[in-house]
């Protein structure tokens, strides 16, 4: 342990040896750590009485945001006292520091602002310049302290939505990649243009019903990548001092579309060494009731599949009660909490951070959000906490070693169908949400039935990722490349299986229409659809199921396909409504409605029935409940002799009974550290309300 002392710049102790920041994360993880909000008025006795409770509950990482403002308050003038006591502090405890930058959040001398938080154009060369300034101080001062140990690039990455010269320079620059030609370009927008340099965009003109689709779509392909580009001139001039710490961003509102602000998972994975998320269930309406651990273990695995072999983690995890400061009265309770740690863990994340230790004292968020208290008391969901961090800490072999037992199902992420639908329809009736919600149904349908899945993007489909999975679901996939479907039915040739509703492949990613659907699709699935259509009356009837129809209905014309239910109750009643296929050595299956979009809006189970039937046998090798319970959410970590088996129950009280996997004999129940009674390779369990059980297999 470093000795503790006021350091001051540049005077810290030498680390005992250069790690890469991939060494780093190893030696660290699996942790939890808080946002530590450095209140103004608190003294130095105060605030290391949080640091010795933070150590005494197995918190091992401290989050701070360190604000340009508080830093230089005025021109050249800087004051990091502060910060220098949290970051000592934190060695005297043996804790490590995450340090959020804070570059788009400049002091009110360099942009106007009433209240810190307030993204500003990181595109203006002049705010670029000063930000530069504040990454070299901040940079400078505490890499090599020994409680440093990663940077958060931006808090919540968007894009300050900026139409000015600045911006307007960079998109020119951008068109100029994407289309090589003025003339090019002028064929696709519907504005001649003599130069790049002219452009200019007005985002009124996209409140109307008709409207130019191409700058539309260009724009917000350009804003995704725009973020990138910023948040690689933090990580850059980052580098420039620090060659070894850890670079991390982090999203928020995983489950709503927010590509307007420049969110794309995948993208910014790329910028950084670790990606995160922001999950507050205070401010989502997706976490209601048994739904939350359904919505919460989707934001994992959204986070998880964006990662793309990255480490990843909760960067921010509601720590406490809100009453006043988001979209509803919320207070996770124990049991939320721990089975919140439990899945992310069992999905192989790497850390979880509260938002926040303790609560501000000031602005919009006083009083709220704390996992300890202002007077240094734990909080039942601290006490939680402390439960789970003393077994990660025991199982630390383990959880260093251990990977997530391989998804053998994989949902289309369908970026294109989400920037079309935030533009379609009359501007009060778009529904962006719509590809996300059927996503995320499908995700849903599968948890339910403890069938693992992964997200795929476009370009990991381009670059032959599907090979490692055994199903792909193409949920709303209302535009898709020729390209991508190119490669999905080489996957479907070569022995894989495909399930898609419709809408599907009537568009590509730049709004234009195919003259057939599901064009390149059509003959994986045996089929051509000659016309939508719609009637709220429709039912689809298979194996002696009523499947209402939603949204839209397809008339389809078989060709190699068979029938496995037809419509009724509509206008073209006894047409085939549910396709199979015989594909090459693979199978394709297509439903002749949106039941992916049916199972989001009204919940129906025979929606989830339509989707999870050709998934039935994905289930874990590891540990098989005999029994469907869709209140039960699955996790499986596995190394060469050991699994770790988490079972959360989001429902009643229940007894269930699973198969484990032949080469394991022994179990125990690690939370309560009792053996469980193994019998022939069944394993039976009973589990209380909101209980979440991990079981260690031997």
């Amino acid at each position: 342990m470093y000795p503790y002392r006021h350091y001051t710049q540049c005077c810290w102790p030498a680390l005992p040896q250069e790690v890469t920041f991939m060494q780093a994360e190893q030696d660290k993880a699996p942790f939890i750590g808080a946002q530590f909000f450095a209140n103004l008025n608190e003294s130095d006795e105060y605030v290391e009485q949080h640091f010795v409770l933070m150590k005494k509950m197995g918190i091992r990482l401290v989050r701070v945001f360190l604000l340009w403002a508080q830093v230089e308050s005025a021109p050249d003038e800087w004051d990091f006292s502060l910060y220098d006591r949290i970051y000592n502090l934190a060695a005297k405890y043996e804790l490590k520091v995450l340090t959020t930058l804070t570059c788009e959040d400049p002091p009110a001398y360099l942009s106007k602002k009433d209240f810190y938080h307030h993204h500003c154009n990181l595109n203006n060369p002049d705010l670029q310049k000063a930000a530069k300034t504040y990454i070299q101080k901040v940079v400078g001062r505490y890499a090599k302290h020994p409680a440093h140990y990663a940077w958060s690039l931006m808090n919540e990455p968007e894009v300050a939505i900026d139409y000015g010269p600045s911006t307007m320079a960079l998109f020119a620059k951008w068109l100029k990649e994407k289309y090589k030609t003025v003339a090019a370009w002028n064929k696709q927008w519907y504005r001649p243009f003599r130069h790049f340099e002219d452009v200019t965009i007005n985002p009124q003109d996209w409140n109307m019903f008709w409207m130019d689709f191409k700058e539309y779509i260009d724009w917000q392909n350009f804003v995704q990548d725009n973020l990138c580009m910023q948040l690689s001139f933090i990580r850059d001039e980052i580098r420039k001092y620090d060659h070894n710490s850890v670079t991390h961003v982090h999203p928020k509102a995983l489950l709503e579309s927010s590509m307007h602000t420049g969110q794309q998972f995948w993208k910014e994975a790329e910028v950084a060494d670790t990606l995160g998320a922001s999950i507050h269930p205070a401010w989502d309406p997706r976490f209601t009731g048994d739904e939350s651990g359904k919505a919460f273990a989707c934001c994992i695995d959204l986070t998880r599949s964006g990662a793309d072999g990255k480490p990843f983690w909760v960067t921010e995890l509601q720590g406490g009660p809100v009453l006043g400061s988001a979209n509803r009265a919320h207070t996770p309770s124990p049991q939320e909490f721990t089975a919140y740690l439990w899945d992310t863990f069992g999905a192989g994340g790497q850390a979880v951070i509260y938002w926040m230790w303790h609560a501000r004292n000031m602005s919009q968020e006083a009083g709220d959000w704390g996992i300890a208290t202002l007077d240094h008391k734990p909080t039942v969901r601290l006490e939680a906490s402390r439960k789970v961090s003393r077994i990660l800490a025991e199982q630390q072999d383990f959880f260093q070693n251990a990977k997530r037992e391989h998804a053998k199902a994989a949902i289309f992420y369908n970026h294109a169908t989400e920037i079309l639908s935030s533009v379609q329809k009359a501007p009060g009736a778009r529904t962006p949400n719509d590809p996300i919600d059927s996503m995320r149904a499908v995700y849903y349908a599968l948890t339910e039935q403890q069938v693992a899945s992964d997200f795929v993007c476009a370009s990991q489909i381009l670059r032959g990722d599907l090979v490692d999975y055994d199903i792909l679901y193409l949920p709303y996939a209302y535009a898709l490349d020729e390209d991508v479907q190119d490669a999905i039915a080489d996957f479907v040739r070569n022995g894989g299986r495909l399930w898609a509703d419709i809408p599907c492949t009537l568009k590509n990613s730049a709004g234009e229409m195919y003259l057939a659907s599901p064009h390149r699709l059509a003959e994986v699935f045996g089929a051509h659809i000659y016309e939508y259509s719609s009637d709220p009356d429709a039912v689809i009837d298979t194996d002696g199921m009523k499947i209402p129809g939603h949204f839209c209905l397809a008339d389809i014309r078989l060709e190699s396909g068979r029938a496995e239910g037809s419509y009724q109750n509509t206008w073209f009643e006894d047409r085939p409504a549910i396709i199979r296929n015989q594909y090459g050595k693979g199978q394709a299956v297509l439903i002749g409605t949106a039941a992916s979009l049916g199972y989001a809006a009204t919940g129906n189970p025979l929606y989830a029935r339509a989707i999870t039937r050709e998934s039935a046998d994905l289930k874990s090798d590891v540990l098989r409940l005999r029994k469907e319970n869709r209140n039960l959410i699955q996790r499986v970590l596995v190394t060469d002799h050991k699994a770790i088996c988490i079972l959360e129950n989001w429902g009643t009280a229940c007894e269930t009974e699973a198969t484990i996997a032949p080469q394991y004999t022994k179990a125990m129940e690690l939370t309560q550290g009792s053996e469980c009674s193994v019998t022939g390779h069944t394993l039976a369990m009973q589990l209380k309300r909101g209980e979440t059980v991990c079981i260690l297999l031997s």
